[in-house]
């Protein structure tokens, strides 16, 4: 599980879980739908990760990222800045309806920012409930940034001990669970 990958692991450091996402902005209105738009859930050490900063404020904290307690909060990226917000300066604590519920803008990603090469409008917490976070469905992806001087190989194996551990003292949440390494570029393709 990503939570004991994160407690346990001593060969990866800034271990953060993500989840793709597609959300409904605004209302529906005069029979038109609600805009579709895309995105993720990064819990914030996936940034860390990645190494991303913002152009603009802030990213959200822990604080804001936890399982059942996650801020109302959303980071845009650039393209979502200038098409809903014609890159308004003034942008930052502005709010958003998504999933019919208000959420406020805290950041803006650089203009640069793409992630597995797609467009993508926002990233926002990962909002997961305690149900979720205890599930052996596989809905979050794991990613982490190897320790200096650390090999693929050395962490796979850390990985796979940590998933037998997990078997062994749970076989009822744990069985047949494992999880394998990938660069960033090779998940991506």
């Amino acid at each position: 599980s990503y939570y004991a990958i994160r407690e346990k692991s001593q060969t990866l450091e800034s271990i953060g879980a993500l989840t793709g996402s597609i959300k409904n902005l605004g209302a529906e209105k005069d029979g038109a739908p609600a805009e579709r738009i895309t995105g993720w859930g990064f819990s914030p050490a996936v940034f860390k990760a990645l190494g991303v900063k913002p152009a603009l404020a802030r990213l959200y904290t822990d604080d804001e990222d936890q399982v059942d307690n996650w801020a109302p909060v959303i980071v845009i990226t650039n393209r979502l800045w200038k098409r809903h917000f014609n890159t308004d300066p003034n942008v930052i604590g502005k709010s958003l309806t998504l999933e019919k519920k208000p959420v406020t803008v805290i950041g803006v990603l650089p203009e640069d920012f793409t992630f597995f090469g797609e467009d993508v409008d926002f990233i926002s917490p990962l909002e997961i409930n305690k149900t979720q976070s205890q599930s052996k469905q596989g809905f979050i992806l794991v990613l982490g940034r190897l320790k200096k001087n650390v090999t693929m190989k050395q962490s796979q194996a850390e990985i796979d001990t940590i998933a037998a551990q997990l078997e062994t003292g749970d076989p009822e949440h744990h069985k047949g669970n494992g999880a394998t390494l990938q660069t960033l570029q090779d998940a991506a393709y």
